[in-house]
């Protein structure tokens, strides 16, 4: 690896105070919203939040995860039926020096199996996971400040290198995956990973998005990213850095909006015409 990408921890990466793709993300509705994920306490840990670390290690380091995950199945009661409360002593001791990532349910394991099987199935897929390495880091600076990233893949096999990113739907159809791609900020994501990757490397990476439903059948597309969008989504991440820059410069961080502002209607509201009428006083 070249230096500035490098493995990191989840807890080391998160302990660098720099700009990443979710503080740009942010950034994209206010300074305010930025500030408070650089320097804010973070988001409290949910189910949903595992579920998903869950899900990146079934599909990117499956031998790995499937070979220490602690199953629950529940304990036998004296009536001799079986529970799987989890409000139990039982379930307290079950989890006693277990990693919390790595505690399931033989439901869940049924279904992460079966994710984790179906974009294997998928040779696309499964060669961009196997010929990168998973969860790394990159950490840069630019004339906005400190800079890092986490990428799901990142590889120097083929030529330039590669980025890749693992992404669940709940619409694998194209149109409604991009719409959805779209107001997430995927391409600003993708595009700031390869500014970063290019100021490393001096390479411009192949960068590609692997997209799988999240419910059954759990069929897998994978997309490469054409230049035309990634130019996108690095303007308008370096864009939002370098507000960034000069909001910390100038200690004033604002939210999306200054001043007085007026009260409008959608144009739906008016039947679907694009102008908004005058409204009368």
């Amino acid at each position: 690896m070249s230096d500035g990408i490098t493995n990191l921890t989840r807890a080391e990466y998160d302990d660098i105070r720099a700009i990443n793709a979710t503080a740009i993300d942010a950034g994209r509705v206010s300074m305010a919203h930025m500030r408070l994920t650089v320097d804010g306490p973070g988001k409290a840990d949910t189910a949903g939040m595992k579920w998903g670390r869950q899900l990146h290690l079934a599909v990117l380091e499956p031998e790995m995860f499937f070979a220490g995950v602690k199953v629950w199945q529940g304990y036998e009661k004296k009536d001799g039926t079986i529970s799987t409360s989890k409000n139990s002593n039982a379930y307290k001791e079950f989890c006693e020096g277990v990693d919390e990532d790595m505690l399931i349910t033989q439901e869940q394991l049924a279904k992460l199996n079966a994710i984790s099987s179906a974009v294997h199935a998928d040779k696309d897929a499964h060669d961009l996971i196997a010929t990168t390495q998973h969860e790394i880091t990159m950490l840069w600076e630019g004339d906005y400040g400190k800079a890092k990233a986490r990428t799901d893949m990142l590889g120097t096999a083929r030529s330039g290198g590669v980025i890749a990113d693992y992404k669940t739907t709940k619409r694998i159809v194209k149109e409604a995956f991009f719409r959805t791609g779209y107001n997430l900020g995927y391409h600003v994501k993708m595009g700031w990973y390869a500014h970063g990757y290019r100021i490393l490397t001096g390479h411009t990476p192949q960068v590609w998005i692997i997209a799988q439903e999240q419910d059954a059948p759990y069929t897998t597309v994978v997309y490469t990213v054409p230049s035309v969008v990634l130019q996108k989504g690095e303007e308008e991440a370096i864009e939002v850095a370098k507000a960034w820059h000069v909001a910390e410069l100038t200690k004033h961080y604002p939210g999306p909006y200054e001043g007085v502002q007026e009260y409008a209607l959608p144009s739906w509201a008016f039947g679907g015409d694009d102008a908004v009428p005058e409204m009368e006083e």
